[in-house]
């Protein structure tokens, strides 16, 4: 019996795998029928391999393979091995040589010649013969047709279907692209990358959950659009091509990605939550099944950095006098606030971001934001989050409380790096149209 040739490991997209498993159980079947040794495929490995843009820089994305062996003994029936396949084209002959055969060495008029059969020595149109070795090592080539009266074995075709397996096999994990199992590629995205697209895709659309995706069908869940961004750019439709594009993550969004990630990796897993969270981003790519998973991190992240923020103002605000409302309704002030809180969602209208800021003698401010408010931080366009501060032009829209706490809602505000320069404006940084104006309100 001719045992295969596959001690080095055979190369198998991830998502394929399956596929071969079933082949091979499927083939099985068929070899206990002939009485041949099952075969055996074991898994020695994994690889990863990352994918490069045009300037061989890492793109976020990878391959996965499975590395394996494959056991077992190329069919033998009535005392012959199948030692290759010779497929008959009008521009040649193209052989293909069973597993644990590559050493035997073809006759040229069996390689080059016309499709003969040696059994019934006729000459006649054939796609393909078969070149097979008795128990003394001659070789004899066999059209199809004559294979199960040449061996004496009605299952000769059969044993030709196992060898045929282990032909596929060999070919198809010997190419480098996932060309030999059909069909298209499954790309993984490495944890930060993917975490960096659920970042921008909250930027964009505002947090969605799978529930509320589910419950509203015009809209998109947060991990469905991370997911896309995090996949290779469409090639078919020049508008999702244009979308794709835009819902790449920025340099602010990988950075906030990878506190997200380390924070998750530091969780102590005291909940079913918080385990299977930690699990999934100490891993070094996601799985489509951890998806919804891992693009929630962002938004536990969040939280916390928000509770943090919360006690130190909360102690701060002890020490000083507690919220009380700000300025007069309808007019128009310049003061330096800090974001403590924000929370965005998706509507008929489009985006609204709420901003939860307070000055530095505790005030509280709260500002409903249509789409957001986006500035150039250096080289990249950002969006205001929390724990920044700056100076804010804004309107006064009314005076309201949340939970016992005095909060000016604002309007119409404006964020600048620095104290903005105006010509009219009083100690206590109203803004006034007129010299006038400013005079007259502080007459009264």
């Amino acid at each position: 019996m001719a045992e295969t040739d596959n001690t080095a490991p055979h190369r198998c997209p991830e998502h394929r795998f399956v596929e071969l498993e079933k082949r091979v159980t499927k083939f099985n079947r068929r070899a206990a029928k002939l009485g041949t040794d099952p075969i055996t495929v074991e898994i020695v490995g994994e690889e990863v391999v990352p994918i490069l843009d045009e300037q061989f820089r890492p793109t976020g994305r990878v391959n996965i393979f499975i590395l394996f062996e494959v056991h077992g003994e190329a069919p033998v029936v009535a005392g012959h091995t199948f030692v290759a396949r010779v497929e008959h084209t009008e521009a040649g002959n193209i052989i293909s040589k069973a597993p644990g055969c590559e050493s035997i060495i073809v006759p040229a008029y069996m390689r080059d010649g016309a499709p003969t059969c040696d059994h019934c020595k006729t000459n006649r149109r054939r796609k393909d013969t078969f070149i097979l070795k008795d128990e003394n090592g001659i070789l004899i080539r066999v059209g199809r047709n004559c294979l199960a009266d040449f061996l004496r074995s009605s299952d000769a075709v059969e044993a030709l279907r196992v060898w045929t397996l282990l032909y596929e096999i060999r070919i198809a994990c010997a190419e480098e692209s996932e060309g030999g199992w059909g069909g298209g590629g499954v790309v993984y995205a490495s944890v930060i990358h993917y975490v960096a697209c659920a970042v921008r895709a909250i930027a964009l659309h505002g947090w969605t959950s799978r529930k509320m995706a589910y419950e509203h069908d015009e809209m998109s869940s947060t991990s469905d659009d991370a997911s896309f961004a995090a996949g290779q750019i469409p090639t078919m439709c020049p508008r999702e091509r244009e979308a794709w594009k835009e819902a790449q993550p920025t340099k602010d969004n990988v950075e906030e990605a990878i506190k997200a990630v380390e924070w998750a990796k530091g969780l102590e897993g005291s909940n079913d939550y918080e385990h299977n969270l930690k699990v999934a981003c100490s891993l070094e790519y996601v799985k489509p099944k951890n998806y919804g998973l891992v693009a929630s991190v962002v938004m536990g992240y969040r939280r916390t950095v928000e509770r943090e923020l919360a006690k130190k103002r909360a102690a701060e605000r002890a020490a000083a006098s507690p919220s009380t409302h700000f300025g007069a309704v309808k007019s128009r002030y310049i003061r330096e606030l800090t974001v403590t809180h924000s929370k965005s969602w998706e509507n008929e209208y489009g985006v609204t971001v709420l901003y939860v800021m307070e000055d530095d003698g505790g005030n509280q401010f709260k500002w409903f934001s249509s789409n957001g408010c986006w500035f150039e931080d250096g080289d990249e366009r950002r969006e205001l989050k929390v724990g920044d501060k700056f100076w804010f032009t804004f309107a006064v829209k009314n005076h309201d409380e949340f939970n016992g706490i005095a909060e000016t809602v604002i309007q119409r505000a404006a964020r600048s790096d620095s104290k903005p320069t105006h010509k009219w404006v009083n100690e206590a940084g109203e803004v006034f149209k007129t010299k006038k104006a400013m005079k007259a309100a502080e007459e009264a």
